[in-house]
């Protein structure tokens, strides 16, 4: 069953298109305004008639608060029908498809408005008479959000014949010959009722519904607001339930695996939709600098392997065009492969869940240290990279190695490309340059490609004037650009997995 909404011209929208998703629970956000009460609005009105009337008020003035011009159209498995404001009302059109939302596939659509409805209905006087104990499941809930077990004697009392209106009590032990007594929903703390009124329309609503909350988070604490939001997923499965609750709550949206976050964001207007941006991209919207921290921290050894790590994070960028769907990244040294291995072991504690924590190492580390832990059986270390190993990749190569490698296959050819890339004829190469390798291995070869870089980053700086580090830059991106371009590496795909 697909169903699509298109708004035009309704408050802060002058369109919006959105689809909703198969079942399962998802956190709506955007900044005030971006229309995600209005949007709750709107799908509502697939089961209620008066949704409209309720959410979108007129003044008896016609020159206040009019919604003259707006529309909802509505396209369910290829029929549509359009519902437009028309002095003082909404009315379909064609108007032989006003019946078309009743085959929205849903059997309930109920909508949690962020007003007094949210709290339970409290009578000035009620008698614990004819207590009844609620559920195991409710009892269980309330007392996991919460973190709490106050919950374990949560009864009720009819407050009418039918049962129709219920008021809450909790149990409390007796004392010595006194009798039991009881502490009343009128005591309950304003976050306590929400969630109670929220946990039971779940509990009384019908397989395959849709559920919409608006403000899920009102007056929960962080920690409860997780919890209700693991309860909402489970309940979705159990239920086969759509859940779409709009949150500015940052423990939520980072929390949250990004499938889940749908994301309204503004134009002049102009609404998007976006599903599974990451965190850092959400938040950057709603929230204050602090509470950002990237959604992916990759380590590195050292300023070569930093900047080597940055050009293909931007090549990724430019060559995947994801935009907003892109991980921010952030690339850090932090030394040796050693003190690498060491602090990812503490990294969880200090970076947000919803943080990616990898390390990139250089290849010599797989090719020349792995393989001498392997060869002289040191367990210890064996363990450690086995332990971190889902944590851990290896670059293409060793930065330096891999420029020296390059270039000494044809120097002459990459002269004339470097000539072009730095857009200076004047760059030369000596032809023996990066001799001073031949016939080493392991550190001693590595420290001599350092030092060749190095003494090339100083002739090009003198010539090029530019800083030696900005020189480097320039030229371990050459060496990435290079590599994707031969395709000696796939690179994309090594990033992709990296950083996804």
């Amino acid at each position: 069953m697909s169903t699509k909404l298109t708004i035009h011209n309704l408050k802060n929208i002058k369109s919006l298109e959105f689809e909703i998703p198969e079942p399962g629970a998802y956190l709506l956000t955007g900044t005030n305004g971006s229309g995600k009460t209005s949007l709750l609005t709107c799908l509502s009105r697939l089961r209620d008639r008066n949704a409209f009337q309720k959410g979108f008020r007129s003044s008896f003035h016609q020159s206040l608060d009019s919604h003259r011009g707006a529309s909802v159209k509505y396209e369910i498995n290829g029929q549509s029908v359009t519902y437009t404001y028309v002095e003082e009302r909404w009315a379909p059109l064609p108007r032989k498809n006003s019946g078309l939302l009743a085959t929205c596939g849903y059997q309930a659509v109920d909508y949690i408005a962020a007003d007094a409805s949210r709290v339970m209905p409290q009578q000035n006087q009620f008698t614990p008479q004819r207590v009844k104990p609620t559920s195991d499941a409710l009892r269980s809930a309330m007392n996991t959000i919460f973190s709490t077990d106050k919950f374990s004697e949560l009864c009720y009392i009819n407050l009418n014949r039918g049962g129709v209106e219920k008021a809450y009590v909790i149990r409390q032990p007796p004392l010595g010959n006194k009798p039991v007594a009881y502490y009343s929903e009128r005591n309950f703390s304003l976050g306590e009722l929400c969630v109670l009124k929220l946990l039971l329309t779940l509990e009384g609503i019908q397989n395959d519904s849709l559920v919409l909350i608006d403000e899920l988070e009102l007056a929960t604490h962080p920690r409860a607001q997780t919890h209700l939001f693991s309860y909402l997923n489970k309940i979705a499965q159990e239920k086969n339930l759509t859940i779409i609750f709009s949150t500015h709550s940052v423990s939520l949206i980072k929390g949250t695996d990004r499938k889940q976050v749908l994301f309204l964001e503004n134009s002049n207007g102009i609404v998007s939709c976006s599903k599974g941006c990451y965190p850092t991209y959400t938040l950057g919207h709603i929230s204050s600098g602090e509470e950002v921290a990237p959604d992916c921290v990759v380590y590195v050894e050292d300023d070569s392997a930093q900047k080597c790590l940055n050009a293909m994070l931007e090549l990724y960028r430019q060559q995947t065009g994801l935009g907003k769907l892109l991980p921010t990244t952030l690339a850090v040294s932090i030394g040796g492969f050693s003190k690498i291995l060491q602090f990812l072991d503490k990294a969880p504690q200090m970076l947000p869940r919803h943080t990616k924590i990898m390390a990139a190492l250089d290849l010599d580390v797989k090719e020349e240290s792995l393989l001498d832990y392997q060869t002289r059986s040191d367990h210890e270390k064996l363990a450690l990279f086995q332990r971190l190993e889902a944590k851990l990749t290896y670059l293409p190569w060793t930065p330096e190695v891999g420029l020296v490698a390059l270039i000494r296959a044809d120097i002459a050819a990459h002269e004339t490309n470097l000539k072009a890339y730095f857009s200076d004829h004047r760059v030369v190469i000596p032809h023996d340059w990066g001799s001073a390798t031949l016939g080493l291995t392991k550190k001693p070869f590595r420290e001599a490609c350092k030092k060749a870089v190095y003494e090339l980053g100083e002739s090009l700086e003198t010539l090029l004037g530019r800083q030696n580090d900005r020189v480097r830059e320039d030229l371990f991106r050459y060496l990435v650009l290079q590599t994707h371009e031969t395709k000696q590496h796939d690179l994309l795909s090594f990033v992709g997995k990296l950083i996804h």
